[in-house]
């Protein structure tokens, strides 16, 4: 009796940690796709492709642990260069416990006077230390498997995930223009 009273009792919290967690951010999905993305033509006037070029690939320098590692495609003759990249992110914004990482590629090409990004396939895998299975952060909840994630913190890691994307556009458009600040002085 006393197990299903406990099962009954755990059940009653999952499913109110479900109706109670905050609707589901909403990230971008390419309608032909169905994938989530983030991209933009960005002007740059009078900047060649081969600065052009030379800042995105000091971007990820700067971006990724190792660069070596993320850049997957670096072509200098076609203005090209695709990483993959990945960020940790946490049960919630406040928590220290890991729910893993979300893996992604980011597609940069420059042309003479303007560069496009492209920032796709996103995907939430777990930590080592956590059973929670991966899921494609276009569902609405994760996938299923030993153990789920309530809604509230699969909403979380996709908050997370749009906060991250956002700052990490917005680093590459002040590398992309060359922003002064950057640059040491001697």
């Amino acid at each position: 009796m006393k197990r299903i009273t406990f099962l009954i009792i755990v059940t009653l919290i999952l499913v109110a940690n479900n109706i109670l967690a905050q609707d589901s951010p909403t990230l971008p999905i390419d309608e032909k796709t169905g994938k989530i993305v983030y991209s933009e033509v960005v002007n740059v006037d009078s900047t060649s492709i081969s600065e052009l070029y030379l800042r995105a690939k000091t971007w990820f320098v700067h971006n990724f642990n190792s660069a070596n590692n993320v850049i997957q495609l670096d072509d200098k003759e076609l203005g090209k260069i695709i990483g993959k990249g990945l960020f940790d992110v946490r049960l919630s914004a406040m928590s220290k416990q890991s729910a893993g990482y979300v893996r992604f590629l980011v597609d940069i090409q420059v042309k003479e006077g303007r560069y496009k990004y492209t920032f796709t396939d996103f995907r939430h895998e777990p930590g080592t230390t956590n059973i929670v299975t991966p899921g494609d952060l276009t569902l609405k909840e994760p996938g299923g498997g030993l153990m789920t994630m309530g809604a509230k913190n699969w909403n979380g890691i996709k908050s997370q995930t749009i906060s991250t994307v956002t700052s990490m556009i917005e680093n590459l458009k002040l590398a992309m223009k060359g922003n002064s600040e950057a640059k040491d002085e001697w």
